[in-house]
């Protein structure tokens, strides 16, 4: 898997704990890449929407794009709305 570039936004896909507090970032939480590792092996630097630091690994979360991507076209949604044929 190829490391997610600086800026990226991205959303936790399961709850984390937030660096040297211990409050936990919830699931579907949203932020932005501080730091990217140089390998796998190695965690990101994540900033929350609220200020919160945490560190986590790359099957913790999702780019926020794809998630949008998805949800256009997410055809059970659209024939919700008769919009898929």
């Amino acid at each position: 898997m190829l490391t997610v570039p600086a800026g990226s936004q991205v959303v936790l896909t399961q709850a984390v704990a937030e660096i040297g507090a211990g409050s936990e970032c919830p699931e579907g939480s949203t932020g932005v890449v501080v730091h990217c590792p140089a390998d796998a092996s190695h965690s990101y630097r994540v900033r929350i929407v609220d200020g919160r630091l945490i560190s986590i690994r790359r099957a913790q979360f999702r780019l926020l794009k794809e998630l949008q991507t998805d949800d256009l076209t997410d055809k059970p949604v659209l024939d919700d709305y008769g919009l898929h044929h």
